[in-house]
């Protein structure tokens, strides 16, 4: 399965690394806060990436679904990557906050359509989301601001007071599904058509027949 993959990867990578003389650290990550490491900033490279040469590693591995990020480089590389990721998580530990859905049939409604939702969620408050399907939990992590502003959109999707904005035009989510317009029978706009005897037929907005003949339209709006 999966897990065997990834199991026989770690293996060859740590064969690997035994020939070539590298050394290797993982450090305890969890998923949020390795997705909010690996945004990246103003300058295009992610946090995780700045952390990698400040230590002169070769590689930074990230795993969520192990929850560490594994650093590859000599050993003076390694250790110093380590001590970086300690001083980071401890800087930013009160960054993360947890929302606790009240039952599973909130899922989707966080998760969207194709993930839409939670997708705009990260984008408009500027967190890292993280949903535990399983846990039933939300973590959000990044600024005082931000989080406030990502638990703020959270309840109204959650209170269900966020449907009408899933619509709204954008190119990110163009695979929205669009309501479809509502159709209205009975007298509306358009042209009515008469039935009976006499001149003409009728028109107008009310569709109404002219000449002896009674009218009867059938408009959309």
């Amino acid at each position: 399965g999966k897990h065997d993959a990834v199991q026989e990867c770690a293996k060859l990578l740590r064969q690997l690394l035994a020939e070539n003389k590298k050394d290797s650290v993982q450090v305890p990550c969890s998923v949020a806060m390795i997705g909010y490491l690996l945004r990246r900033e103003e300058g295009g490279k992610s946090t995780l990436e700045a952390i990698r040469r400040a230590s002169g590693c070769e590689q930074a591995i990230p795993d969520r679904e192990e929850g560490c990020i594994t650093f590859v480089g000599d050993s003076s590389a390694t250790s110093d990557a380590s001590r970086r990721m300690a001083e980071f998580v401890v800087d930013h530990q009160d960054f993360e906050v947890q929302v606790r859905l009240e039952g599973a049939h909130l899922i989707g409604r966080v998760i969207g359509p194709s993930g839409a939702t939670i997708r705009r969620l990260r984008r408009e408050s500027g967190c890292e989301v993280v949903l535990d399907s399983k846990k039933l939990v939300v973590t959000i992590m990044g600024l005082r601001d931000q989080r406030q502003k990502a638990e703020d959109m959270l309840e109204a999707i959650l209170d269900g007071r966020d449907i009408e904005e899933r619509y709204q035009d954008d190119d990110d989510d163009a695979d929205y599904p669009r309501p479809p317009p509502r159709e209205r029978d009975g007298k509306g706009g358009g042209k009515g058509k008469g039935k009976g005897g006499g001149k003409g037929g009728g028109k107008g907005s009310s569709g109404k027949g002219g000449g002896k003949g009674s009218g009867k339209g059938q408009g959309y709006s």
